[in-house]
C-alpha cells in the first residue's frame, strides 16, 4: 500500500484510485504464490485497519492522553 501512495495512486480526497486493490492482490500473489488472497480480502482488510487506526488517532487526540514509548 505504501508503494501505491508513493507512486501517487491516491485521489485528492485520500481514497485509493480505482484498480489499486486489484494491483495489490496481484502483488501479494507474486510474493506469496500459495496465497488465496482476493481483491475482496484486500478491501476488507484495508477497511478494518482504517477503522482501528481511526480509534487510535481519536484516543491520541484526547486531552490528557499520552503515549509512553518506554513501556
Amino acid at each position: 500500500m505504501e508503494e501505491f501512495v508513493i507512486d501517487g495512486q491516491r485521489a485528492d480526497c485520500g481514497q485509493f484510485k480505482p484498480g489499486i486493490f486489484e494491483k495489490l492482490a496481484l502483488k501479494m500473489l507474486e510474493a506469496f504464490p500459495d496465497c488465496t488472497l482476493t481483491v475482496k480480502h484486500c478491501k476488507n482488510k484495508h477497511k478494518q485497519l482504517k477503522e482501528k487506526y481511526q480509534y487510535a488517532a481519536d484516543m491520541l487526540g484526547c486531552s490528557g492522553f499520552g503515549w509512553n514509548h518506554e513501556k
